[in-house]
């Protein structure tokens, strides 16, 4: 049986780095049951705010996403008082990237420089659970 995580609780502990953070998304998210992208945001204490934002994703990014998703991570962060979102992409399949793995990864690290937001990810969601996504793995 898996525990179910409280708000009240995941909130009063700042996530200082970068495996405190992916391992509260692999806590939220635990392991790939479709294409989608995961938005979750942390206040200027970086303290997890009440959002957390799945949202079904085509297998290959749109040419204008990087500009819409940005804008769209801009006001959400404008209006929840966020200074930091946290990206995970999702999939199924293992944990080792693919070229279309790659192309969404590319298109969500720019999405987020285009919101002037700080950003922690990308990060892969896959069938066993969540890993962190280093740069040059998908910009290179």
């Amino acid at each position: 049986m898996t525990e179910t995580l409280h708000f009240d609780d995941v909130s009063a502990v700042a996530l200082e780095t970068d495996d405190e953070i992916v391992a509260r998304v692999r806590e939220l998210v635990r392991n790939a049951i479709r294409h989608q992208v995961w938005l979750m945001f942390l206040n200027a204490e970086r303290r997890q705010l009440p959002v957390i934002m799945p949202t079904d994703v085509p297998p290959a990014p749109d040419e204008d996403d990087p500009s819409r998703i940005g804008e769209f991570i801009r006001e959400l962060a404008a209006e929840l008082e966020a200074s930091t979102v946290v990206v995970t992409y999702e999939r199924v399949g293992g944990d080792q990237l693919t070229d279309a793995d790659r192309v969404w990864l590319r298109a969500l690290h720019e999405a987020c420089e285009n919101s002037r937001v700080a950003f922690s990810g990308p990060h892969l969601c896959h069938r066993r659970g969540v890993r962190a996504v280093e740069p040059e793995e998908y910009l290179g």
